[in-house]
């Protein structure tokens, strides 16, 4: 049953990544207000400085990325309540193997096919690199969320038990939109 409910979560989640990003245009997104900023940086703590900009402010991601780190923050609360109500004494552990692979298989992967599309021009391919180093930095806060969902203390999970293995994902599929970038150029 647990395994049914992730698959059926899992599949949501995956059509709504897709829709985010075939509605992006892959610019940076532009906020003009701090309350913008607020929700679509500070609320997952995606933010490079603590130093709060001056408005309007350009960030170095795209509108999908705070998409899809709300859609991400929504699946872990939904996988943690699911688990609570099943009686499992490892809610984190599987809470964390199932946002692992939404963001291996679902978020990553999608970035990627992105990335292989040959219409992608050079700024856009820089856009997808840009969104992937912030979702790269986001992987923190959803470990820590899915601690919190779960009843955990953050600072309890820190370390190795509360690295996500997509972080590495999508560290390497930067590279690989770096290398496309090349591919584009030459």
């Amino acid at each position: 049953m647990r395994d049914k409910y992730h698959e059926l979560l899992l599949e949501e989640v995956r059509r709504q990544v897709n829709d985010s990003i075939a509605n992006n245009k892959l610019e940076q997104m532009v906020m003009r207000k701090e309350y913008e900023y607020s929700m679509n940086v500070l609320a997952f703590h995606i933010q490079s400085t603590d130093i709060m900009p001056a408005f309007p402010w350009i960030a170095p991601f795209s509108a999908s990325v705070p998409e899809i780190c709300r859609i991400v923050h929504i699946f872990i609360d939904s996988s943690g309540s699911f688990l609570k109500h099943t009686g499992h004494m490892d809610q984190y552990d599987l809470v964390r193997r199932y946002l692992d692979r939404l963001l291996t298989t679902v978020v990553n992967k999608v970035l990627l096919r992105l990335i292989g599309n040959p219409t992608l021009q050079v700024s856009h391919t820089m856009q997808v690199a840009a969104n992937m180093t912030v979702m790269e930095r986001a992987c923190a806060f959803f470990a820590e969320h899915a601690a919190k969902s779960c009843g955990i203390l953050s600072r309890l999970v820190d370390g190795a038990h509360g690295t996500l293995a997509a972080r590495n994902n999508l560290r390497q599929s930067q590279a690989g939109a770096y290398d496309a970038m090349l591919r584009i150029m030459n």
